[in-house]
């Protein structure tokens, strides 16, 4: 058990006890051959609620600070291993899009995470049956389903009560294995994520889910623990490298795919369960 208050080197998972206020603890990374990693991504957590006290990355110097901890006892958990976030996200989503679960992946803007994940997307291979949704401001679960009606394609006119149209939609997520890439998340409050989280809940559908965007879609999303407990993997992202940034390019050019977020017809512009509540009206 390490105590903070002190510089010391902490490892992944340790636990740390805070034994006046203010505390705090200072992490040191390293990759194997003792050279100092910028980019690992840390959250300190309350061992028996899970609540995210602290999170933050190694900087320049491999260095990340806690500070101003009340006494307790707190978990280090190490969230990103300060690898490249390109290929961090390429084996996350992997994974995510292999257990049909989901995931979110949250950072500062400007950091090329659309442009990374949309990469990553295209590397599951033609089989995969992605769907873009992105959306420009607050959703209502009724924005939501308007934008998944057309992100499915489906034919004829989108149904006006939300019973049916509920139906409509879970009888079309459970005729093949589909993923949805989410961007913009930071827009969606729990209303929004709920009503992802309700259609992946339905047993009938093959649903996987990528949430990307800013610290808001994290914030939310650890809000409820509904939603949070749903979510198989969590990454902070950090800004892509020019070596990533040149790769990422090299790799939309030789797809020749320039992916185009979908727009919502709508007037205004959440492991599975055995059963599902209705969806939010």
């Amino acid at each position: 058990m390490l105590l903070a208050g002190d510089t010391t080197t902490a490892s992944a998972g340790a636990v740390i006890k805070v034994t006046a206020a203010p505390g705090g603890v200072t992490i040191h990374k390293q990759d194997p051959d003792g050279d100092r990693l910028a980019g690992a991504a840390f959250q300190l957590t309350e061992p028996d609620s899970g609540r995210v006290v602290a999170e933050g990355a190694t900087g320049a110097h491999g260095t990340l600070v806690f500070d101003g901890l009340e006494p307790g006892v707190y978990r280090l958990r190490e969230t990103d291993t300060g690898r490249r976030a390109l290929l961090t996200a390429r084996e996350n989503i992997g994974d995510t899009v292999a257990a049909r679960a989901m995931m979110c992946i949250h950072g500062g803007a400007g950091f090329g995470k659309t442009m990374a994940v949309n990469t990553c997307m295209r590397a599951l291979g033609p089989g995969e049956d992605i769907r873009n949704i992105t959306f420009r401001a607050r959703p209502t679960a009724r924005a939501v389903r308007y934008e998944l009606f057309t992100a499915l394609d489906l034919a004829g006119e989108p149904p006006r009560h939300p019973s049916e149209f509920d139906r409509l939609l879970k009888t079309a997520l459970a005729e093949r294995p589909r993923t949805f890439l989410v961007d913009e998340a930071q827009w969606l409050n729990g209303e929004a994520f709920e009503y992802f989280r309700y259609l992946w809940d339905e047993p009938s559908t093959q649903l996987a889910i990528i949430f990307v965007g800013g610290a808001g879609c994290h914030t939310v999303l650890r809000r409820e623990p509904m939603l949070s407990s749903r979510v198989f993997i969590w990454q902070q992202f950090t800004r892509l490298t020019p070596d990533e940034v040149l790769e990422v390019i090299r790799c939309s050019t030789r797809s020749g795919l320039t992916p185009t977020p979908r727009t919502s017809p709508s007037p205004t512009a959440t492991p599975r369960t055995a059963t599902s509540a209705p969806g939010p009206s």
